[in-house]
């Protein structure tokens, strides 16, 4: 509830800023109150009901300022350099978390206490850091919510937030629901996040086409084939027991690629940090929420583990069908898309500079920031559809810009620009 408040909020102001007395608040409130909480557990303090009804409500209120705040700060990096910290800081986690339970490593309450308190700071002690004008320039040239029409927007929303918090949610919705020990396989949780982690840093610093478009259209789909050959192993077997383990790692590395695709798309200034941040808190909240009391509701393990395998199933068909029907409104389209991308080349002795030519362009007709970054990519012929993909922004906003350069540039098609791009040339070699 406090998350959606923010967002709420933040969309109704324009505003990509949490006040910092609010982000100071937030985070005393959810470090300290981790902190006594796991004091009152460690020492078996007994604390009526309605005391933990508190803490829990007061714990809640400040993890929805915190998680906006690291949106904020993570969305000052790019993809890559988001998935690596992403993947280092939950790796070394997870990795700790697994040696205080399988009591390799002393002092666990020390070190969750240390552990409360370092992510409740970091995000408080930016936002004291920084800068009114900083704070406003992340939401960058945000046209979508003035000229979109509303529902553009929520659209806007459902594919750039609501589709990467899926893979999120489903990895939480599992840990919570099996409770970290499910079949006789203990530690799982840890284990798969560690593993999750090496291989999203392998892939930020080691992949050179790394993308948001091969997330979403290649490694997620790979993961769902993978998902589902290893789900159908018999139980009991070692060929289980590997696939559990892997089938796991799968679904923790589609949660790392979805916390580090949310950070691209707050970068990308179509929705500011704290509309991301607050989506991704509500919908993980809920997931945990459901998880644990599905837990509680089905305690077989036979059960609960076909009720979980169709659940997680039910993502992965989703991810395999997703781009097929981006794909089929592709190719469905008839603006002419490969006649302008053979216009754009016919003469290759002589290329045409377009960053050169559409810089001019842009300030001869007073083009916005985010409208002098997607003409280039119009003017060779590109789609809305890749332009979306390589700017972390959605398909809707791409297209609300393109209407917008149209309307300034005095054209009605992408024929006409690409028309108007060479003439333009021609005057400037004239």
């Amino acid at each position: 509830m406090a998350s959606l408040a923010l967002g709420l909020g933040s969309m109704a102001r324009g505003t990509a800023r949490v006040p910092k007395p609010l982000a100071v608040a937030g985070a005393l409130v959810y470090g300290m109150g981790l902190c006594l909480y796991a004091v009152i557990q460690g020492a078996d303090v007994p604390v009526s009901a309605f005391g933990a009804a508190v803490m829990g409500a007061a714990i809640g209120a400040g993890l929805a300022v915190v998680v906006v705040g690291w949106c904020r700060l993570l969305a000052r990096f790019g993809l890559r350099r988001s998935l690596v910290g992403l993947g280092i800081a939950c790796g070394a986690a997870a990795l700790a978390g697994l040696g205080f339970e399988m009591d390799v490593l002393p002092q666990p309450l020390s070190a969750f206490m240390a552990f409360a308190l370092a992510g409740a700071v970091a995000p408080a002690i930016d936002s004291l850091r920084s800068s009114v004008e900083s704070e406003e320039s992340v939401v960058g040239d945000n046209a979508v919510e003035q000229d979109a029409p509303v529902e553009h927007l929520w659209d806007s929303m459902r594919t750039m937030v609501f589709n990467p918090c899926l893979g999120l949610c489903l990895f939480l919705f599992v840990m919570s629901a099996r409770g970290f020990v499910f079949m006789g396989y203990e530690h799982i949780g840890a284990s798969s996040v560690i593993v999750a982690a090496v291989l999203a840093v392998v892939l930020a610093r080691f992949w050179p086409g790394f993308s948001l478009a091969t997330i979403y259209r290649v490694l997620l789909p790979v993961a769902a084939a993978i998902f589902i050959v290893l789900s159908s192993f018999p139980v009991g077997t070692m060929s289980f027991s590997l696939g559990f383990l892997v089938s796991h790692s799968v679904m923790a590395t589609v949660a790392l690629l979805a916390l580090a695709s949310l950070a691209a798309v707050a970068r990308a200034g179509e929705f500011s940090p704290v509309v991301v941040g607050a989506a991704l808190c509500a919908m993980t909240s809920v997931a945990v929420l459901v998880g644990s009391n599905l837990a509680q509701l089905v305690p077989q393990d036979d059960t609960m583990g076909a009720v979980l395998l169709v659940c997680a199933m039910a993502y992965f068909v989703y991810i395999l069908i997703s781009p097929l029907a981006d794909y089929y409104r592709m190719f469905r389209e008839t603006d002419g898309a490969e006649d302008l991308r053979e216009r754009a080349s016919r003469d290759s002795a002589q290329p045409l500079d377009y960053d050169g030519v559409c810089a001019a362009l842009a300030d001869k007709r007073n083009l916005s920031a985010r409208e002098r970054e997607i003409l280039p990519y119009i003017a060779r012929g590109h789609r809305p559809a890749y332009v979306a993909d390589l700017l972390c922004i959605s398909e809707h906003t791409v297209r609300t810009h393109l209407r917008n350069m149209y309307r300034k540039l005095g054209i009605n098609s992408r024929e006409e620009l690409i028309q108007l791009v060479e003439e333009t040339a021609g005057a400037h070699e004239a």
